[in-house]
C-alpha cells in the first residue's frame, strides 16, 4: 500500500477505490513505469490513444492469446496475474504516407474517372 499512498493522495485513493491488488490502469501505469509515466494526465492519455493494451491472465507459451487480450480503457482494473503491454513506434518520425508517392507494384486500369473520384 505504500507505493499507493506515495504516489497518490488519499483522496484518489478513495475516488479511484485503489487497493494493492486492484487498480486502474492508469495508476499501474504509474506505478509500473514511474520514470515514463510521470503523471496521471499522461498515462490516461497513452490509455486513450489506444497505445496500452490488457492481458487477461498468463502468457500461452510466451505468446499472448487473442481471446484474452483487448486494448486496456482508462477505467479497466488491473489484477495479479494481468499483463499490461505499451505499444511503440519502432522509428522516431515515422510517417504511415511515406509510400503514397511511390508507383504501385502493379497495373490497374481506370474504368470512368470525373472531377471528384476514379474507378
Amino acid at each position: 500500500m505504500s507505493d499507493i499512498q506515495h504516489a497518490f493522495s488519499p483522496e484518489e485513493i478513495q475516488r479511484l477505490k485503489l487497493q494493492p491488488e486492484n487498480v486502474t490502469v492508469p495508476a499501474a501505469l504509474i506505478l509500473l513505469f514511474p520514470d515514463h509515466f510521470t503523471t496521471q494526465t499522461r498515462a490516461r492519455k497513452e490509455s486513450r490513444k489506444r497505445k496500452i493494451l490488457l492481458h487477461k491472465g498468463a502468457l500461452t507459451d510466451g505468446k499472448f492469446d487473442r481471446d484474452k487480450l483487448k486494448i486496456a480503457k482508462v477505467g479497466d482494473r488491473v489484477v495479479p496475474g494481468f499483463i499490461l503491454a505499451v505499444q511503440a513506434r519502432m522509428e522516431h518520425n515515422y510517417s504511415e504516407s511515406a509510400n503514397h508517392h511511390k508507383t504501385p507494384p502493379f497495373h490497374l486500369p481506370v474504368v470512368y474517372e470525373d472531377d471528384y473520384f476514379a474507378l
